[in-house]
């Protein structure tokens, strides 16, 4: 009886464990600067680029002194295009603004994710 149990649920381990229906994240990492330093606090949001028929769950990633990850507090992507959404902010927390005012208004800026490549994003306005 015992022999048969164990094949049968081992089957049925494999089973769920290979038909997930998640998309493979990946984390990212990288900096942000802009005029040429780093931006002090922020946001980097990273959307799909459906124009290139990319999808999957949105990312995001808390930007520190000029630097991001998504590890942590963060989520990361499912590799390939994707716009950077970066909302970046002076660090001085006031009443209306816990991260500080805005330095920019938000850029959006295409990247190609992939796996272990840091991303340097340069805003430019």
């Amino acid at each position: 009886m015992k022999r048969g149990l164990i094949p049968f649920g081992l089957l049925t381990f494999f089973f769920f464990v290979g038909c997930s229906n998640e998309p493979r994240l990946v984390e990212v990492e990288g900096t942000v600067t802009f005029k040429g330093k780093a931006v002090p606090k922020g946001v980097v949001f990273f959307d799909p680029d459906v124009v290139k028929q990319h999808d999957g769950p949105q990312g995001y990633a808390y930007i520190l002194e000029g630097k991001f990850t998504t590890k942590g507090a963060g989520r990361g992507v499912r590799p390939g295009p994707h716009l950077a959404r970066v909302q970046g902010m002076d660090g001085k927390p006031a009443e209306e603004f816990p991260l500080g005012r805005p330095l920019f208004p938000e850029a959006a800026l295409p990247f190609d994710i992939k796996e272990g490549q840091p991303l340097v994003i340069e805003v430019k306005r």
